[in-house]
């Protein structure tokens, strides 16, 4: 893939990731749903895992920067599944996710920020080469938390049955699934879960007959 395309689509998945977290903060702090908040966490850590995909299409590589990506990729499925977890009623679940969550984001944190990272980007793109004891530790958060999504998102569709919250969910479900590509060193695959993540998402966050809407009241006060 040439330079100037690899470029152009990390920085597209940067703005298009940060508008949608920006989106779901705001949808928290409109509703005070805590699922939105989570969420909004989550896509937060997602823009800072695109942001860091855009320092290594423009050749900035360290240590330091790979061993974040690492740690940032694998995290951010945490409050993803947190979130999910809130649209449901059992604070049990919730408490031992959280313990557990707790405990395997430590074991990763220590992993990845001990870990010497070879050079795992090519031609602008991360191809995947990982230690395997940071990829055993993000297998303990990001499977986990996969079947967690999963699990909820098949009971909210039959409860809610509301096609925007399908989008959310499939969106969630795409964006878990490329975490789990990316453990099984698939990394290229990432990019095109990514893209179709972000559209199911902003299908479900963002309202567009508003800008139908916005257009004919402008016409009408002309």
């Amino acid at each position: 893939m040439p330079d100037a395309v690899v470029e152009s689509s990390m920085i597209v998945f940067f703005v298009l990731s940060s508008v949608l977290a920006l989106l779901l903060t705001r949808a928290y702090l409109r509703k005070g749903e805590k699922s939105y908040m989570y969420w909004s966490i989550g896509f937060w850590f997602f823009a800072l895992s695109d942001l860091l995909e855009v320092l290594f299409a423009f050749g900035a590589y360290s240590q330091v920067i790979a061993q974040l990506y690492l740690f940032v990729i694998a995290f951010m499925v945490i409050p993803l599944a947190m979130g999910s977890l809130r649209l449901i009623k059992s604070e049990f679940a919730r408490l031992v996710y959280f313990g557990y969550s707790f405990i395997t984001a430590l074991v990763l944190a220590y992993f990845t920020f001990t870990s010497t990272i070879g050079d795992m980007v090519s031609g602008g793109m991360v191809n995947g080469n990982i230690p395997m004891n940071v990829l055993i530790s993000s297998s303990l958060i990001t499977f986990p938390a996969t079947v967690i999504i999963i699990a909820i998102a098949a009971v909210t569709l039959v409860r809610m049955r509301k096609l925007k919250m399908a989008w959310i969910i499939l969106g969630m479900l795409l964006f878990a699934f490329g975490g789990m590509l990316y453990i099984a060193s698939m990394p290229v695959a990432i990019y095109y879960v990514e893209f179709f993540g972000l559209v199911a998402l902003w299908l479900g966050f963002f309202d567009f007959a508003t800008i139908g809407s916005v257009g004919s009241r402008r016409k009408r006060r002309r």
